[in-house]
């Protein structure tokens, strides 16, 4: 199972871009960051964690928005989505090779990796109902 949190500051939410490394999996593609639940850790416990690993933010969880699923190299993968709030904008970034702050209308300019597209899809939608 991984986590990944939907990270918002102001009026804007956190996207990491993948590694470019090309044997990595989706190089390259964008995501909401977070990382695997280790054994015996709760999912809210791990996305703080892996948060603070890997962009050394403080981060508050406040709700599950949605969980997804997809396969990869025959793995079923199962990800939960939190909300959550940080109250800074600067980032240590120690994995992935880019990040940005982007608005809510700007989803449909980046290309997402395989379980966020779902994610993505319902935010759009949500944003023109």
């Amino acid at each position: 199972m991984v986590v990944a949190g939907i990270i918002s500051n102001r009026d804007q939410f956190l996207i990491v871009q993948r590694s470019l490394d090309p044997s990595d999996l989706q190089p390259g593609l964008w995501e909401f960051p977070g990382g695997k639940v280790k054994y015996g850790e709760s999912p809210e416990k791990a996305l703080i964690r892996e948060i603070n690993e890997e962009l050394a933010i403080p981060i508050h969880t406040l709700d599950i928005y949605d969980v997804t699923s997809g396969m990869f190299d025959d793995i079923h993968a199962i990800m939960i989505l939190y909300h959550c709030k940080t109250d800074t904008r600067d980032i240590d970034l120690r994995v992935g090779s880019d990040y940005s702050w982007i608005s809510p209308a700007q989803l449909a300019e980046f290309k997402f990796a395989k379980l966020d597209i779902p994610v993505v899809r319902r935010m759009i939608t949500e944003l023109s109902e």
